[in-house]
């Protein structure tokens, strides 16, 4: 008997039990062989306990969850979009702690003098938790996702591989919300948004007498909105304005649509430069299919003038070429709804 009792602790004194823990729960549990007499022994990769849920990184930024599945590695991050704060700056979120999903790596292989068919040993002490940026195989538990800097200063997502090491940092450009700063866009990207097309309304193209019927206007480009504006580019600059179009429309009837489409970059800003302009210019006139609040005309004497503004961007035209202002609002409401539809 007393040689059995002494057996068992022998056994058990060559068991090492890592664990990590998280609130009340166990996470992960990794049991390494310290080695027996005889034989050579290998390390053990950490693995997490099935059904467990953890926090984990998502791309964006934020905190989403993964759960660990049946073969003891971990299911793919689930990340919802993140809500916006309402009020001022929130604080950063934390980054999931790697180590508290991955147990310890084994220390190095025992080695015995004794006798042959002991089991395999992976002896030591447990090596340092494994972190985002680990090499070590086994030194991650596949498919955990962690936290980790992206180039642009925010914080990305990685996760770890089959052979547990990490795989690349992703990172997902933030959304700019409507207290943020102007969202970024360049004159090429703008005019290949925007530019006017044959199929948009029937009957309506860009006008082929007119040799600078589509101008992207914007500094560094061959042309910008104070040489093609006549010295009215202050306005629209001043408020805010970064990039525009100039676009010249003919009919098959030969009715001439001008239209200048401004960038800039919040909704807020449109806005204010179209309340500007409806209360400076004394325009009243409704244009089918919209509110007052986001378009309306003027006439004058042949010409016609629509303000509007959809997103970010912002609209002026001048309509010419109508038998009267109700046809000429028409077709201008037509256009509208195509610049509307190229907003994204």
């Amino acid at each position: 008997m007393v040689r059995m009792v002494a057996r068992l602790r022998f056994v058990l004194s060559g068991l090492l039990v890592a664990c990590s823990c998280e609130g009340n729960g166990l996470r992960t549990l990794t049991i390494y062989d310290a080695g027996d007499t005889g034989g050579t022994g290998g390390s053990q990769s950490a693995a997490c306990v099935p059904g467990a849920s953890v926090a984990c990184a998502c791309p964006a930024g934020h905190q989403g969850t993964q759960t660990c599945t049946s073969s003891n590695t971990f299911a793919a991050c689930v990340c919802s979009a993140p809500t916006a704060d309402a009020g001022g700056d929130g604080g950063a979120t934390s980054p999931p702690d790697a180590s508290a999903a991955v147990g310890g790596s084994g220390g190095p292989a025992g080695t015995g003098a004794g006798g042959s068919g002991g089991p395999a040993g992976g002896g030591g002490t447990g090596g340092q938790p494994a972190t985002a940026t680990s090499a070590e195989p086994g030194g991650c538990v596949p498919g955990v996702s962690v936290a980790c800097a992206c180039a642009t200063g925010q914080q990305g997502a990685q996760t770890c591989t089959s052979v547990g090491t990490f795989a690349a940092c992703v990172c997902v450009e933030p959304t700019a919300d409507a207290g943020s700063g102007p969202r970024p866009i360049t004159p090429a990207a703008l005019g290949a948004q925007y530019k006017f097309d044959p199929n948009d309304v029937p009957g309506w193209q860009l006008d082929p007498s007119d040799s600078q019927a589509f101008q992207i206007l914007a500094e560094g480009t061959p042309a910008d909105l104070f040489s093609f504006m006549d010295g009215g580019a202050d306005l629209y600059t001043d408020s805010g304005c970064t990039v525009s179009l100039y676009e010249s429309l003919v009919s098959s009837n030969q009715e001439l649509a001008v239209i200048w489409a401004m960038y800039f970059g919040t909704d807020a800003k449109t806005t204010a430069m179209f309340n500007t302009r409806k209360s400076t210019a004394g325009v009243s006139l409704p244009i089918p299919n919209y509110n007052a609040s986001d378009a309306i005309g003027k006439s004058a004497l042949t010409v016609h003038t629509v303000y509007a503004h959809v997103g970010a961007m912002y609209y002026e035209m001048q309509m010419s070429g109508f038998t009267d202002a109700t046809s000429a609002f028409q077709a201008a409401s037509q256009i509208l709804d195509v610049f509307r539809s190229k907003t994204r």
